[in-house]
């Protein structure tokens, strides 16, 4: 008996055969191998998700913020106004400031302290660095004699990156309306689909494009019928 223990305390203090060990490596960096690629597509798909909702939520708000500017147009509006662009609910009788399909401006006492202004907005283009980005721009120009158009950024080019921003008109039977230089066509205007498309930060799928739509219904009567 004392032999046969002798014998295996000896084979005991071998150690571990290099198959053995390489097996044992091998084991061991798959294991780690497929910690880490679960553990890298946890992470990246976090930041995807963290991604889209920053960028909804901005995409969510700017077009919130177009839309209640937009249903205000025809508030407080002289018709009688010494200046043309004045005298309506969206701009009719200048051409330079006529609604199209990116751009749109508006009649209205915004601020309800009895001065009305025509408020624009369009995409326009502002320098961070060395890039050029896209923006969204509000040009408020107020309704008197030799008054200068004021442009502000409404989007912030270091956050958030616009693609396009365009304005599709309807009648009051909810037709389309495409006739945006007679002044009778542009005063049926009742409704205004604003669509927004922003491009979300990159994520592990790379850049995505989100579209934002908002529907307004003009709530003011048009001017000239009251």
């Amino acid at each position: 008996m004392r032999a046969f223990w002798r014998r295996m305390g000896r084979r005991g203090e071998r150690g571990l055969t290099m198959v053995e060990v390489l097996s044992t490596l091998a084991i061991g960096s798959l294991v780690l191998s497929t910690v880490y690629l679960a553990t890298g597509t946890a992470i990246r798909s976090k930041m995807l998700v963290t991604s889209k909702l920053h960028n909804q939520q901005h995409g969510r708000i700017i077009v919130q913020w177009l839309g209640d500017r937009v249903r205000q147009a025809g508030y407080a509006v002289n018709t009688a106004s010494p200046i043309p662009r004045c005298r309506d609910a969206l701009v009719v009788e200048d051409a330079s400031f006529a609604p199209t399909a990116t751009r749109l401006y508006v009649n209205t006492d915004l601020a309800n302290d009895g001065t009305t202004e025509t408020i624009g907005f369009q995409m326009g283009t502002e320098t961070v660095g060395a890039t050029t980005i896209n923006i969204i721009q509000e040009l408020v120009t107020n309704c008197a004699a030799g008054a200068t158009e004021r442009v502000s950024s409404v989007t912030d080019p270091t956050s958030v990156r616009i693609v396009s921003l365009t304005f599709t008109y309807y009648d009051a039977a909810g037709a389309v309306v495409t006739d945006l230089t007679t002044p009778a066509s542009i005063r049926s205007i009742r409704m205004v689909r604003i669509t927004l498309v922003e491009r979300a930060s990159a994520g592990a799928a790379g850049e995505q494009e989100q579209t934002w739509s908002v529907q307004v219904n003009l709530r003011n009567p048009d001017p000239r019928t009251l």
